[in-house]
């Protein structure tokens, strides 16, 4: 591995903080669009911000240059690795491993059939990292963080609710409140005369933790046909500054049959997406 280290970050930080942000390139545009999203959050958490390639060279320069370029152009204090001896997947993965350390990049998110055909790295760098991965899709906007709420995906699960706990610690990180939002699928797209206990009971109980984090929080139920249509529809009216959902691991047989939600809510946000594994 070569580093290049264009300079270094060493600023005090408590326990629950960030040490860093890390922003896979591979030399596209596409790629970059993460840029400005990642910088504001290292901005907004205290944190470093490292780039990573696995590429040599790029556009006939070394990756050293393009990395040097890019970190001369951004606001905020910038490392940066090559890491050629490694995909791209293994090698933001091990870069990764430490819950302190946080991804932005941008992917794809394909379809069904595309993501069960062909290797999707933004979906195991989600599986392997250790701490938050925030998905920058194709209709994201490349602008940096927004000055919404963050909006919480919730399923009514007690899994959710716990995954849910890494979400508000990031939200105290960057001091934004929180609305929790649980789309119920209801074929009219109007509520049936059920209560709905479990799921009103799961997100109050995310509202309570984020309340003795200090994060001004929020839950509702949304009804919709189709829960990914609930969610856009409410990602309209929150205006977030984020998204945050969780996922968990699926194969590609499975992503074939069942494909993903989150993916799909990537693929279409107008926000980042971040990804909380269950």
């Amino acid at each position: 591995m070569v580093v290049i280290r264009v300079s270094s970050i060493a600023t005090a930080r408590g326990p629950d903080q960030l040490d860093e942000w890390i922003v896979p390139l591979d030399g596209t545009t596409a790629s970059e669009r993460a840029l400005p999203i990642a910088s504001s959050l290292a901005s907004a958490t205290g944190s470093g911000l490292r780039l990573l390639t696995t590429q040599t060279e790029i556009d006939g320069s070394t990756a050293t240059s393009y990395l040097e370029n890019i970190a001369a152009s951004l606001p905020t204090e910038v490392d940066a690795d090559v890491d050629a001896d490694q995909q791209p997947a293994d090698a933001v993965a091990a870069a990764a491993d430490s819950a302190r350390t946080g991804v932005c990049m941008t992917t794809h998110a394909r379809g069904r059939l595309l993501a069960a055909l062909h290797p999707n790295i933004a979906a195991e760098v989600v599986t392997r990292a250790a701490g938050p991965v925030v998905l920058v899709g194709p209709a994201c906007r490349a602008e940096p963080l927004g000055e919404g709420p963050i909006l919480l995906a919730h399923d009514g699960s007690p899994e959710a609710t716990a995954a849910g706990h890494h979400v508000l610690d990031l939200a105290a990180l960057l001091h934004r409140a929180v609305e929790v939002v649980a789309v119920v699928s209801a074929p009219s797209g109007r509520p049936s005369d059920e209560p709905y206990p479990e799921e009103s009971r799961e997100m109050g109980a995310l509202c309570d933790h984020a309340a003795r984090l200090g994060v001004a929080a929020n839950h509702r139920l949304v009804f919709a046909s189709e829960v990914h249509d609930g969610l856009m529809d409410a990602i309209e009216q929150v205006q977030p500054a984020l998204v945050a959902m969780m996922t968990h691991h699926r194969d590609r047989l499975e992503l074939f049959r069942e494909g993903s939600l989150t993916m799909d809510v990537v693929h279409h946000a107008p926000v980042p997406v971040l990804v909380a594994r269950r």
